[in-house]
């Protein structure tokens, strides 16, 4: 799949990742531990493997 184009966010994080069986987190809220996520860049191309799901959340608020 392609990511949105970088206006609408420039990094994104792969929090859920059926394929690896990971969930990740960006929240620095206390009491919530998981894995450091995978970054990738907005407008970038990122594999899906067959039968897998990826959830990916925007790092910052893109620019208006």
């Amino acid at each position: 799949m392609t990511l949105p184009h970088p206006e609408y966010g420039a990094e994104w994080a792969v929090v859920v990742d059926t394929a690896a069986g990971e969930v990740s987190s960006i929240s620095s809220a206390p009491g919530i531990v998981a894995a450091a996520p995978t970054l990738v860049k907005g407008g970038a191309a990122l594999p899906v493997p067959a039968r897998s799901l990826r959830v990916l959340q925007r790092t910052e608020i893109a620019a208006s």
